[in-house]
């Protein structure tokens, strides 16, 4: 995983290397293992843009569904909510846990819109 992918909005919605990730007691998902990302959003539209009600991620691993995780207790929450302003960039924390040995490939996918296309980062399950 890593790098960023520009959608046809002027949206580019990145990820960083993914990382192994111990959820707190109170988190809720489930997988044998997890993984957490940095999620960065960056808007070169003209108007202002809505990570909260804009975009969408899965992830799967090893060819599994992987579960999304939140755990307010790491800072692992939903997408912001606060709009962007143009120009400007937002970054979040995800994480997701997933029923696969160690070394599975990771596909995370993007959307910057619910209508469009999905962006596709890969990676290694740690």
């Amino acid at each position: 995983m890593g790098g960023s992918v520009t959608f046809s909005n002027a949206v580019v919605v990145g990820t960083s290397p993914a990382v192994a990730y111990k959820p707190s007691e109170y988190a809720s998902g489930k997988g044998a293992r997890a993984f957490s990302t940095t999620i960065k959003v960056t808007n070169n539209s003209q108007e202002q843009y809505k990570p909260g009600s804009d975009v969408y991620t899965t992830a799967s691993a090893g060819g599994r569904e992987c579960d999304r995780i939140f755990d307010s207790a790491k800072g692992v929450e939903s997408e912001p909510s606060t709009p962007v302003l143009p120009g400007r960039s937002v970054s979040w924390k995800a994480a997701w846990g997933c029923d696969a040995p160690a070394g599975s490939e990771i596909v995370l996918a993007a959307k910057a819109d619910l209508v469009g296309d999905s962006a596709i980062f890969t990676g290694k399950l740690p």
